[in-house]
């Protein structure tokens, strides 16, 4: 076949296929292109033409570079017939650049000519996109040798990789050239590390970590952990001294064959660290001497302070005269402030050096607001201040947090109202947020009427040792601690504190504390009983802060009380249940008969003065204090009446311990001494030590039931005694060992049963929390003396219930059981019921006379509540069938039925004064006794204490039945003479003294 043949034949066989084909002849160095199919030409940017015997030139043009020539290279290389090597070359088809990928083929040849066929296709976007893919690893490299140069110059010294199939590792970048100078920047990992141990650890430490650096070790860590890194920090030589490394090895991510490694050095961090660390220690060991510090002077100064209060107590006790005993009350008043002030020093230095923990607990937000107040109430009694709280009643009842720190900062901040405010209100309010089903936040309000903050003062007023305006409150005592305690404390709970002011008219401190809800129903529910109560409020027109204040505290019940201008205006039957009356205890006096016609006496709700600390003798009423009348009347109007307590309670109750035996351990003779007065009144036997040598050698020979033991003595402490004793051969393991510390800090009750203790006391020692202790740890020995005052009780009230056989017209035995069996008591009742009959007798004649209807129908009324409270029962029958007579306006009834009603008024009477005739004179019945009644005289210490009238009565009646030595009998005259004026505080007073006579 000719070349024209060849030609046309390849011509009608590539024509149409959607590749490029293209012939073309070689004559030495010079290529003829002899045809190319329409495809090729659109590939090559070629005009289709039927002549393809152009110069090939005009192809090879479009080849960039040296490509022509590596073109005729790959042609010569084909020798045989069907010989082909694939190719990828560039070309230029106009401004762009393309890329062919085909085949070149011998076709034919000859002595002079070679003819090649070539199939080819536009591959540009795969060779780009190849291209861009080899450009941006060839990138990425150059970046990452980059980065490693930038990161070693400024953090590293090394870095590499170790290959964990082989062992070997590569050096990528490194500062220090000079020691890997003798070493090869790639080689055996472990042989790198035995050579860094062997020639730069700095010591023994270092070389044992660098050596157990090896492959196998981290690999074995980073397997266990992989999510971390293998580091370890190390010192090396230098020709100076030494520097401090960092060496740290992990994994590719996604890539266990290889670890990547790197060396840092970090001697500036360590020196930092270690300068860190001697400031630290520095700063502990201050921490320690002020701790040291504050614990003796706590020490120092409380066991004086212990001993003068606690001598103060028991002097106060003794028979003194009245301006000796006012003195050495000034003292012990004086002594708490001072050990107010040193308390809050102490908690101000916890403080300061963090030394205070959180205790969280279940607590009753009521009834910490209700303590807290009657603590700041009897701070009230020199000043006319109402003391109020507004507490909402749907605050949850229970909550948990430290109730504890939240008690100290309320009390800090209402006492300051009360030292800063002389006339006007003090409020303590209370609200909740709900912040989810598990949290509130509470917000505390206490209000002042008092002298205010200047608004430059206030940005400083939590600052310690601050006191505004010193020189016009320099008659103040404190120490500008408590409002910097209380910030502490709020913030350490989570909370905030602020403060708003107008100088001159007062202040009110916000506390803000989020706690968790332990019961989240309300601390006062809705109640049937509430909403249906028939409220009467008497109130001075004169207070109209405490008449708004009762009516605000009534609404938040649902309560709608009816405010009345005199207890006259009221109409009411006795009997009516849902009847109450709120009034002031100083006007009940004035009124009492008319009240006692008209409620039942539990339904009257007497309101006590907040700064009134002394007992009342209406004990038959319900008393309730203006600060949790909300709380008190909740109570009482849903049958749970309020039980008035004293709050001046009686040092001793009526337990003794006779058969327990105690030692008392102090280096102090005045502190031993003290405690042991304190316990002299439980009969116990009591021992005294004065150190802790003397306290093993009396624990080994004694078998004692509680010991009480002195922190802070000289040669062996308190700790170490406790600790030796413990360990003692003969000495029970559960002997109750109590330390006695004036160094008083939040957690000493867990710092002292950690060193063995089983309890605390602090000094000056509370009796009340003596008291506890002792029955909490010789409970098995106490001896209830109030179980022997019963005994002779029958024969007493067999005794007076013979007086009573003249009383016909009396149901003597529902009496007697109304007011508790005490025949003391209803004959007391019974001699003040015959003097109201007797002046009501004299009352109603005139009243008769003038034909006063309506002050007629009072007084019967009077008389048939009084006479059925006293067993009378067909008189008061009589009375009420008057009464209704006078609701009726029906004169003429009344007129028909009067003289019947003075007839039984005398009959009654008559009666009465057999009755009372009766019960023996004291001089017929009363024997002399040489002795004292121990018995009695301590059931009445309780009973006065618990202010118990019913059993003080009875007290006073058996001890009035004999006549005593000296003293004694001055004290009865005295107790009898207070008992009869209701004159409480003398009354406790010669209690005590009695006591003390035994």
């Amino acid at each position: 076949m000719d070349q024209q043949q060849e030609f046309l034949f390849l011509k009608s066989t590539y024509e149409n296929l959607p590749t490029g084909v293209m012939q073309f002849q070689r004559d030495g160095d010079r290529l003829t292109l002899l045809h190319i199919n329409d495809f090729g030409c659109k590939i090559l940017g070629y005009e289709t033409s039927s002549d393809y015997s152009f110069d090939f030139h005009s192809f090879i043009d479009k080849l960039p570079g040296n490509a022509y020539d590596e073109f005729i290279d790959a042609l010569s290389r084909l020798k045989n017939i069907g010989d082909h090597f694939p190719f990828t070359r560039p070309i230029y088809v106009g401004e762009k650049k393309s890329w062919l990928s085909g085949t070149a083929s011998l076709l034919s040849s000859s002595a002079l000519t070679q003819t090649y066929i070539c199939v080819f296709s536009d591959d540009t976007a795969n060779v780009e996109k190849q291209l861009y893919s080899d450009y941006a690893k060839e990138k990425e490299i150059q970046i990452l040798n980059e980065m490693c140069t930038l990161i070693v110059s400024q953090s590293y010294e090394t870095l590499g990789l170790i290959n964990t199939g082989n062992g070997k590792y590569q050096i990528y970048a490194v500062q220090d050239r000079d020691w890997f100078s003798q070493k090869k920047l790639e080689g055996d990992f472990d042989e790198l590390t035995f050579h860094a141990a062997k020639e730069l650890a700095y010591d023994e430490e270092a070389k044992e970590l660098l050596m157990n650096a090896t492959l196998s070790g981290i690999t074995g860590y980073l397997n266990q952990r992989p999510d971390t890194s293998y580091s370890f920090t190390y010192r090396i030589r230098t020709h100076e001294s030494y520097r401090w490394k960092r060496a740290e090895y992990s994994y590719l991510k996604d890539d266990k064959t290889n670890i990547i490694f790197c060396t840092q050095d970090i001697h500036s961090e360590k020196m930092e660290e270690e300068h860190l660390a001697r400031l630290a220690e520095k700063e502990r060991q201050i921490h320690q001497e002020k701790m040291a510090f504050f614990a003796n002077m706590s020490h120092e100064i409380r066991t004086p302070m212990n001993a003068i209060l606690n001598l103060s107590e028991l002097l106060l006790r003794k028979n003194l005269p009245l301006d000796v005993e006012q003195d050495i009350s000034t003292i012990y008043e004086i002594g708490n402030g001072l050990l107010g002030i040193i308390n809050s020093l102490l908690s101000f230095s916890k403080l300061d050096t963090g030394n205070i923990q959180l205790t969280t607990g279940k607590y009753s937000p009521a009834t910490m607001c209700s303590d807290i107040c009657s603590i700041i109430s009897a701070r009230l009694s020199k000043k006319s201040l109402h003391f109020f709280t507004d507490l909402d009643p749907s605050i949850p009842r229970q909550l948990i947090g430290d109730e504890m720190r939240i008690r100290e900062i309320l009390t800090n901040l209402l006492a300051n109202a009360v030292k800063f405010t002389v006339s006007g209100n003090i409020e303590l309010k209370l609200r909740a947020k709900n912040l989810s089903k598990t949290k509130t936040e509470l917000s505390f309000f206490i209000s002042d009427t008092g002298s205010g903050i200047k608004e430059e003062d206030q940005k400083h007023l939590f600052r310690q040792f601050s006191r505004v305006d010193p020189k016009k409150n320099q008659t103040i005592m404190g120490t500008g601690l408590g409002l910097s305690i209380s910030k502490k404390l709020t913030e350490l709970m989570g909370g905030s504190i602020s403060v708003e002011s107008e100088y001159g008219k007062g202040s009110t401190f916000i506390v803000t504390i989020p706690q968790e809800i332990c019961l989240a129903v309300p601390m006062i529910p809705p109640s049937d009983k509430m909403e249906q109560a028939e409220v009467y409020v008497y109130l001075p027109e004169s207070d109209k802060e405490l008449t708004k204040y009762v009516i605000r505290e009534l609404r938040k019940l649902s309560i709608h009380p009816s405010l009345i201008s005199s207890v006259s205006s009221i109409s009411l039957d006795r009997s009516n249940k849902n009847s109450y009356l709120i009034m002031q205890q100083a006007d009940f006096p004035s009124c009492q008969e008319m009240i006692d016609s008209l409620f039942l006496q539990d339904h009257v709700l007497l309101l006590m003065k907040n700064s009134d600390t002394t007992e009342s003798k209406y004990y038959n009423y319900q008393q309730l204090y203006p600060y949790n009348l909300m709380m008190q009347t909740a109570n009482i109007l849903n049958g749970h009446p309020v039980k008035t307590a004293s709050k001046k309670t009686n040092v001793y109750e009526d337990t003794t311990f006779p058969s327990a035996h105690i030692l008392i351990v102090d280096d102090n003779d005045v502190n031993s001494s003290v405690a042991k007065r304190l316990m002299e009144p439980y009969e116990m036997d009591i021992d005294v030590a004065s150190n802790g040598f003397d306290t093993l050698t009396m624990a080994s020979a004694k078998d004692y039931d509680l010991i009480f033991l002195d922190h802070m003595m000289p040669g062996m402490d308190g700790i170490e005694t406790v600790q030796k004793l413990r360990k003692m051969d003969g000495i029970r393991k559960d002997l109750p060992v109590v330390a006695l510390t004036a160094n008083v800090f939040s957690d000493a009750k867990t710092y002292f049963t950690e060193q063995g203790f089983s309890d605390f006391l602090a000094k000056p020692i509370n009796v009340k929390e003596l008291h506890n202790t002792l029955l909490q740890y010789l409970q098995d020995k106490a001896v209830l003396k109030i179980v022997e005052k019963k005994l002779d009780e029958a024969f007493i009230l067999e005794e007076v219930k013979a007086c009573f056989t003249s009383l016909k017209h009396f149901d003597v035995d529902a009496s007697l059981e109304y007011f508790d069996h005490s025949a003391d008591f209803y004959l007391e009742m019974l001699k003040t019921f015959r003097q109201g009959l007797f002046e009501r007798r004299n009352e109603l004649d005139k009243i008769y006379e003038n034909q006063d209807i309506k002050l007629f129908t009072i007084h019967v009324h009077a008389i048939k509540s009084a006479s059925k409270s006293v067993g009378a029962l067909e008189f008061s029958d009589l009375a009420k069938t008057m009464e209704d007579f006078g609701h009726q306006n029906n004169w003429k009834s009344i007129t028909q039925k009067y003289q019947e009603l003075l007839d039984y008024t005398d009959l009654i009477l008559e009666e009465l004064d057999c009755c009372i005739k009766a019960v023996p004179a004291a001089d017929e019945t009363k024997e002399s006794l040489s002795g004292y009644p121990e018995d009695i005289i301590k059931s009445l210490c309780i009973a006065v204490n618990e202010m118990d009238y019913q059993e003080v009565s009875d007290a006073i009646a058996k001890l009035d039945r004999y006549t005593y030595p000296g003293e004694l009998q001055n004290l009865l005259d005295r107790l009898k003479t207070a008992y009869d004026n209701f004159e409480y505080g003398d009354l406790n007073r010669c209690s005590i003294l009695m006591y003390n006579c035994l």
